[in-house]
């Protein structure tokens, strides 16, 4: 069962996102430099399809916030499995707040 996630890393203040970061999200989540689809200074956003689950990816995350030792202000992840069309999210911040969301569809009438 594989699964599609976007996931945003969001560096503290004071702190830049170099490869040194990019390298362990990297060798936590297994993903590489193509898998890299937006940086700034400050941001970079991953782009990956995984056979992890997302409970997985996010004890990963939450090891990589503990190893960053404050160094990443937030990771905020959408995921979908590849036959549902909804997205669902969860963000984790370096305090160890969580943050959990359910993506629903919507359909309005067009005019």
């Amino acid at each position: 069962m594989n699964c599609y996630y976007n996931v945003e890393i969001q560096m503290a203040e004071g702190h830049k996102i170099g490869t040194g970061t990019l390298s362990m999200f990297g060798n936590y989540l297994n993903v590489n430099a193509n898998d890299l689809d937006e940086r700034e200074d400050y941001r970079a956003v991953l782009f990956f399809k995984s056979d992890k689950k997302p409970t997985e990816i996010r004890a990963l995350i939450r090891s990589i916030l503990k190893d960053m030792d404050n160094r990443i202000y937030y990771v905020d992840v959408v995921y979908r499995w590849e036959w549902e069309m909804n997205c669902d999210r969860f963000v984790l911040w370096a305090d160890g707040r969580e943050q959990n969301y359910t993506g629903t569809t919507v359909f309005k009438e067009d005019n």
